[in-house]
């Protein structure tokens, strides 16, 4: 036979069933962001190169991508290997890192998260004999700025927000940290 429950029993029990009710209730002032792990978003960049684009008649190809993160300026890194052939024996074949680096902004027609204020921070191609050549540098330089301008770094997968939209909450502000991004979801209005 179970045993009897007492009043001071039933009273120990209550700010437990409070607890329960008040974490069911504050599920939506948890769930204040989407977290990007840095590693996934580097498997994800490197699977769209190679890239190639065309410069002035000839065909550069970017390779291996390689992210950074700088929380204390907002702002992600990435560095690229720039492959420029010859052009029509005119110029060298070129190769050589060029460091990008940028904001990040969402994007909600398309739930992206997209480039902003990108800037080539430093191109160094050089031909097969180690000589820069300034002029090829500062071409590539301007369509790095061109080409990855808006450039959507990420898509947000139905996963990502399926309970945002549950909680009524969208996503807002894209912030940079040491080993991803943190995208604030904000009251739908």
């Amino acid at each position: 036979m179970p045993a009897p429950v007492s009043r001071r029993h039933c009273l120990q029990l209550i700010p437990a069933l409070g607890l329960f009710s008040l974490s069911g209730c504050s599920v939506a002032s948890v769930l204040r962001n989407i977290d990007l792990d840095g590693d996934m978003l580097q498997r994800k960049l490197a699977a769209r190169f190679p890239m190639q684009q065309r410069l002035l008649g000839a065909e550069i190809t970017l390779r291996n991508p390689r992210l950074s993160f700088h929380p204390d300026s907002n702002q992600i890194g990435t560095r690229v290997q720039a492959d420029v052939p010859s052009v029509f024996g005119l110029t060298p074949a070129l190769s050589g890192p060029v460091d990008l680096r940028y904001g990040l902004r969402y994007e909600p027609t398309d739930n992206s998260v997209r480039i902003t204020d990108l800037r080539v921070q430093t191109i160094d191609l050089r031909d097969p004999a180690g000589r820069s050549q300034p002029r090829i540098n500062q071409a590539v330089s301007l369509l790095g700025e061109q080409l990855f301008s808006d450039y959507n770094v990420y898509q947000l997968t139905e996963s990502d927000l399926a309970k945002a939209r549950q909680l009524r909450l969208k996503p807002g502000k894209v912030t940079v940290r040491r080993s991803g991004l943190e995208i604030e979801l904000l009251p739908s209005s």
